[in-house]
């Protein structure tokens, strides 16, 4: 090795004769990420490669290069760091090289291990802010924070251990508008820059983002870490957007029972529609983040919950209606005779005899197998009691042989639109199971259940078997080759998918779409950019002159 480069693998490199690429990491419409090592330094990073039929026009590999150079220098642990970048003179120079983080998105962290419980969440997001105060502190705002950009480390027992924020292609100083702010992802001024479930409401007017817009993302990130989907989830991106423009915030506990109120306060807080009532900055929003956790555990909140359900066991018990009117007896009878001690004694046990016995009679009432008729009777005599049974304690024992048991039904829930958790859970406490899953592409959000086999509200017999279709959460490219440049901006976003708009003279009709990268057909994650590559004509039109003098021959 010499001036810390190998020579012999440096021949063998891909990309400016100094990484040796060894794996995808990622695609998208404007470039791919690749795992790769820096012969130059030894150092494993994350290569970040312009697409070539794009790094040939100067200025969207300026645009690409200029993600480098707004975070270049800002230093924080929770950020991913860049390593180094190209000149992007040619497109073998147009890359740029960033520390390499083997942690999981958020993303796909509640996809295939489900949403978070509050203190996991807490956590996420709380170093997530500490991470965004060193950006913030640097003049510069993310504006594309989501649950794809944030990198979760979790150790052997899944506790949170590292965060990172990552993808600055959006970053820009606080205060820029995102309208038009990125050639790459928008078309030449025209359009808003960002990602629709996550976006603020500034951000998606187009008008200048600030800390603030950085806050309202972090709170959906929150949202969705506690409830598995974000904020507004609609079935169209139109929906979407308006959603974050009227609809009042969202309420993560009454989706998710068991989040602690504060922690509710938090979200909404941060999703307010007007920037000025949200959290200040990074640290008062961290800061409200820990009283949370100082003042309870989530951890218990959620166990409290659960436990503060009343068991069925409980609720029947026949021995807790019978013990008052046993001891109502003895007491009576104690009072109007008031003879000899020995028959408070004689008394005493024939209640405890009756006790035992309903206990032991009643016991087929309870769902549960009945114990041995030791302890368990005795402590169900403990419980809280009520007003005394009018019937005799032989009546009682009689009521609470079960009768023949008739054919039982259960009524198919709704479960359209659920998390699939949340929906095996909804069909398991109506008594029924769950059948086959299909997948199948589309607009809903990952693992949302777009249909059931039954109907919903249907009556089947109980533990009938529930066929599920479940969103994967990709959708295929629509064929918009042709299509009118607004037309074909509507049918992705339609699909779920972002338009960038790339305009480049090529033969055909002027603002229809020349081609689509990737093409039609090709299935995407929900949230994928698309290219559109816009036709326009190398003359311009006789109706429409482009110079107040008219030019004496054809236009070049």
């Amino acid at each position: 090795m010499t001036d810390g480069r190998d020579t012999e693998n440096t021949a063998a490199a891909a990309v400016a004769e100094r990484f040796q690429i060894r794996g995808l990491l990622g695609a998208g419409a404007t470039a791919s990420v690749y795992d790769a090592r820096d012969l130059w330094t030894g150092e494993d990073v994350a290569l970040k490669v312009l697409h070539p039929h794009l790094a040939t026009q100067v200025a969207l590999a300026q645009a690409f290069l200029r993600e480098a150079a707004v975070v270049a220098g800002i230093r924080h642990p929770g950020l991913c760091a860049l390593r180094a970048s190209g000149d992007g003179r040619t497109p073998e120079r147009t890359w740029t090289a960033w520390e390499l983080v083997r942690g999981v998105s958020l993303s796909e962290t509640v996809r295939t291990s489900g949403r978070l419980d509050p203190l996991a969440a807490s956590t996420v997001v709380g170093q997530l802010l500490d991470a965004l105060g060193a950006l913030h502190a640097a003049g510069i705002v993310h504006r594309d924070i989501s649950p794809a950009n944030v990198l979760v480390t979790r150790d052997s027992e899944g506790r949170v251990q590292d965060v990172r924020l990552v993808d600055f292609g959006l970053a820009a100083p606080i205060g820029e508008s995102a309208r038009g702010g990125d050639v790459l992802r928008s078309a030449e001024g025209d359009g808003v820059v960002g990602n629709a479930s996550y976006a603020s409401p500034e951000q998606l007017r187009g008008e200048p983002v600030g800390v603030a817009g950085d806050i309202y993302q972090v709170a959906g990130v929150l949202y969705f870490a506690l409830v598995g989907t974000p904020p507004f989830p609609r079935a169209h991106t139109a929906d979407v957007v308006d959603a974050h423009l009227t609809a009042l915030p969202p309420t993560a506990s009454v989706s998710v029972p068991g989040i602690p109120v504060t922690l509710d306060r938090v979200v909404v807080r941060g999703l307010l529609k007007d920037p000025a009532e949200r959290f200040p900055d990074a640290a008062t929003m961290r800061g409200a983040l820990d009283a949370v956790l100082r003042a309870r555990d989530p951890r218990a909140v959620v166990a409290a919950a659960s436990a503060a359900v009343p068991s069925p066991r409980a609720i029947v018990a026949p021995t807790r209606v019978l013990a008052p009117g046993a001891s109502a007896t003895v007491g009576d009878d104690a009072e109007r005779r008031r003879t000899s001690p020995w028959l408070w004694v004689l008394a005493g046990a024939a209640a405890a005899l009756v006790l035992t016995v309903v206990a032991v009679a009643a016991r087929p009432a309870v769902s549960n197998p009945a114990p041995s008729a030791t302890g368990a009777p005795m402590a169900e005599a403990a419980m809280p009691v009520g007003d005394p049974p009018a019937a005799t304690p032989t009546s009682v024992v009689a009521s609470a042989v079960p009768s023949p048991i008739a054919p039982t039904f259960a009524r198919m829930p709704d479960i359209r639109g659920l998390l699939l958790p949340d929906a095996v859970d909804a069909l398991r406490r109506e008594g029924l199971e769950v059948g086959e899953r299909t997948d199948r592409d589309g607009t809903a959000p990952a693992q949302t259940v777009v249909a059931g086999s039954v109907s919903p509200g249907a009556e089947v017999p109980a533990r009938s078997r529930v066929d599920l279709v479940v969103a994967t959460g990709w959708n295929a490219v629509p064929d918009v080759a042709g299509f009118a440049e607004q037309d074909a901006i509507g049918r992705l976003t339609g699909a779920g998918l972002i338009p960038v708009v790339v305009r480049e003279p090529r033969p055909g009709v002027a603002g229809a779409v020349a081609a689509v990268e990737p093409g039609a057909s090709t299935r995407l994650p929900l949230g994928s950019a698309v290219t559109l590559i816009v036709a326009t004509t190398p003359t311009p039109s006789p109706s429409a002159p482009t110079s107040t003098t008219p030019s004496p021959g054809p236009s070049a």
